[in-house]
């Protein structure tokens, strides 16, 4: 590798790190947020769902722009928006004025999950795509964790999340300086693509996936998110609402739970290719389950604590693993379709959970946040089993002409 892809390569890693710091911060400051404003614990659903809708907002303008930005552009302007409103959190007094930074962290949070994704799945291989969202995970595992310090500190969320303001600065500002190092995005199609292309039409119309694949495959991908969003937002007020432990203490339990996914997924770029993508489905649906029961039985234990970590482990394939496998399962025609019905479900999950997980906790409390979860994940394992049913294995899907490898692009979540 060039020593000018290395420099790029580290600017991308440090990219991911930024897209996750901001995601879990709201929810590790919530159990002590929501009274300063006067509103109820369920509240942060609506504000997970205006964050979701926004991002999704994001994604649309994306694609319908004719001439893309150039990376770093997006990169840039989006870290810098996303440090400013963080910066104002951290002054306001208003529950309306929170509702719109939260669009403001949507659109920015959107807007470099798909330029990142797009821009690493052309240039960099699958290996790097499964370390870059480790990345992400170091992001999402250390912003509950400089807010716990802040807390432990100062007693103030606000000075929390100044702290992240001054971050996310100091990242746009490594990302601009590093903006010469961005090649030029522009690509031309050339005949053979084209021919290629309409090969895989053909291709297509004579071998279309079957209904229940087309079907099965977005929906695992909700499931995943649904589940996952419980133990990513909840955890936190879980531990302050049930077990009564303090909002610093309860913010590194969910540093915990995205230490081991991380952990996870860096091991899994190491390994995964041995183990298969619909192993590794199967083994961290199986984990996740347990690790769930576990922390639901032991609470604020060290059980509990094992039983958190092991649902972090369990995760860590999901999302990627069954990303991946989408090139395996579908012909080279329709893999590009089916992504995009694949974080069509995703995005729907991010977008209508935070209300459903809302209104269980208005009704019944945080003690039901974990059962749900579990019970997500059992539906997850029968839609993954039965979505293994309906698609060829990779090898098969080779001898029968319909294979092709597409960019594995996933979101960062």
């Amino acid at each position: 590798m060039a020593r000018t892809s290395v420099w790029l390569l580290v600017v991308v890693y440090a990219a991911f790190v930024a897209l996750g710091l901001p995601d879990t911060v709201l929810g590790a400051a919530w159990p002590v947020m929501h009274r300063d404003f006067g509103v109820s614990l369920g509240s942060l659903g609506v504000l997970g769902l205006t964050g979701a809708l926004a991002a999704v907002t994001s994604s649309l303008i994306y694609g319908w722009l004719k001439r893309k930005p150039e990376p770093w552009v997006i990169l840039v302007a989006s870290v810098a928006l996303m440090s400013g409103s963080m910066i104002t959190f951290a002054f306001i007094d208003s529950w309306w004025a929170v509702i719109a930074l939260c669009v403001v962290w949507g659109l920015c949070g959107g807007g470099i999950d798909i330029q990142l994704n797009h821009f690493a799945a052309k240039r960099f291989s699958a290996r790097h795509m499964s370390w870059l969202h480790g990345c992400w995970g170091i992001g999402a595992a250390s912003g509950p964790l400089i807010l716990a310090g802040a807390l432990a500190w100062s007693g103030s969320w606000r000075v929390g999340f100044a702290a992240l303001a001054l971050i996310m600065g100091s990242l746009a500002l490594a990302f601009w300086l590093s903006r010469r190092l961005w090649p030029d995005d522009a690509e031309e199609v050339s005949k053979s693509s084209s021919a290629l292309a309409a090969a895989s039409a053909a291709v297509a119309v004579e071998n279309p996936p079957a209904l229940a694949a087309r079907w099965l495959s977005p929906i695992c991908f909700f499931l995943v998110v649904a589940a996952e969003f419980a133990t990513a937002i909840w955890v936190p007020s879980i531990m302050t609402e049930q077990h009564g432990l303090t909002p610093a203490q309860a913010s590194q339990w969910a540093t915990l739970f995205f230490a081991a996914l991380t952990v996870g997924r860096f091991a899994l770029g190491a390994v995964g290719e041995r183990i298969g993508n619909r192993r590794q489905v199967r083994i961290g649906i199986a984990a996740a389950m347990a690790g769930a029961f576990v922390f639901w039985f032991f609470g604020a234990t060290i059980l509990g604590a094992i039983g958190l970590g092991l649902m972090g482990l369990g995760s860590a394939p999901l999302f990627p693993a069954l990303m991946h496998e989408t090139t395996r399962r579908f012909n080279a025609a329709w893999t590009q379709r089916m992504v995009a019905r694949q974080m069509t479900g995703a995005y729907l999950a991010g977008a209508l959970m935070p209300l459903a997980y809302a209104a269980l906790v208005e009704q019944i409390g945080v003690k039901a946040i974990i059962p749900t979860a579990i019970a997500l994940q059992a539906v997850l394992a029968i839609c993954a089993l039965l979505l293994d049913r309906v698609t060829p294995s990779a090898a098969t899907f080779a001898q029968s002409g319909g294979g092709g490898r597409a960019p594995s692009s996933t979101s960062t979540h």
